[in-house]
């Protein structure tokens, strides 16, 4: 196998690999939705006596599931750098309607696009 072949192969596999867990994580999730960052979740400061208000994010449209209107993100949350920019368009989703909502891949957005799983044509 020559040079471009191999890496064409590489690449082949790589793709495979990104589809199946984006087929798994979309057959897992609970919803899968576009959200806006309304409000960004931030750690209580040392001279507050109460803590913040916890993040908020807008879904502007649903891909599978049932989802409410608005989410929150409370602290401590694993994703908290993803959802700082007030006014970000994410793709998230959720295993169960109490767990946090977790940010998607752009490849793993691709992968399900191409795939056409969910409902993708009213998304911007």
């Amino acid at each position: 196998m020559h040079a471009g072949a191999a890496e064409q192969h590489r690449g082949t596999l790589s793709r495979a690999r990104i589809d199946a867990a984006a087929v798994k994580t979309f057959a897992e999730a609970r919803y899968v939705a576009q959200v806006v960052v309304l409000r960004a979740p931030r750690p209580r400061l040392l001279a507050e006596k109460v803590a913040p208000p916890p993040g908020l994010l807008r879904v502007t449209a649903v891909i599978k599931g049932t989802v409410p209107a608005t989410l929150t993100v409370p602290l401590p949350d694993p994703c908290l750098a993803y959802f700082q920019k007030v006014g970000a368009r994410l793709i998230v989703s959720a295993r169960s309607s109490r767990e946090q909502p977790v940010p998607m891949l752009a490849v793993t957005v691709d992968s399900l696009r191409r795939r056409k799983l969910g409902e993708w044509r009213h998304l911007r």
